[in-house]
């Protein structure tokens, strides 16, 4: 507590001053690992969990944090087979007005099923690809998805006045 505390203190360079906070991860010898590299491993891995819980905290590593770990990278790769091979899906939900019940937009909402792990939650895979990176290129597919649909729905004569997509603050 006193090392976060310390590190929250203002940092003045030049004439700005500047907000600092950390996040803080701990592994300890000999219970989280018996060499330097699974040390370092496992209090990255706490730290990850101190950002994850609103940062500027400090966490110890528990082996729940391994298993998550391990379940991140497995999810991560198989989201970037899934991106590479297009087995994501938009599922477009119909937007109504409450009194008239006339349509007046849609809604393009990301899923994914993958062969081996079922039904992914986008809330799931939606972190995971902000957390590693890949979130930008789902951001693209929508878009581009979305405007093919559109297309698509104008050949065949459905009138659909506006598509919303979802797409990531990062």
């Amino acid at each position: 507590a006193t090392i976060l505390h310390q590190l929250e203190a203002p940092a003045q360079i030049g004439d700005v001053r500047i907000g600092l906070s950390a996040s803080l991860g701990v592994a300890v010898y000999p219970e989280n690992g018996e060499d330097g590299g699974t040390l370092l491993k496992n209090a990255e891995s706490a730290m990850f969990q101190a950002k994850a819980s609103g940062g500027g905290r400090c966490c110890f590593f528990s082996q729940s944090m391994n298993q998550q770990a391990s379940d991140r990278l497995i999810l991560a790769a198989a989201l970037r087979d899934a991106i590479a091979n297009n087995d994501l899906r938009l599922f477009y939900q119909p937007q109504v007005h409450a009194r008239s019940g006339r349509l007046y937009g849609v809604e393009a909402l990301s899923r994914w099923t993958d062969p081996k792990l079922g039904f992914v939650s986008p809330e799931r895979f939606i972190t995971v690809a902000e957390e590693t990176g890949q979130i930008e290129a789902i951001g693209q597919w929508a878009l581009l998805e979305a405007c093919r649909q559109i297309v698509k729905w104008d050949r065949d004569g459905i009138h659909v006045p506006t598509v919303a997509v979802n797409l990531s603050a990062v």
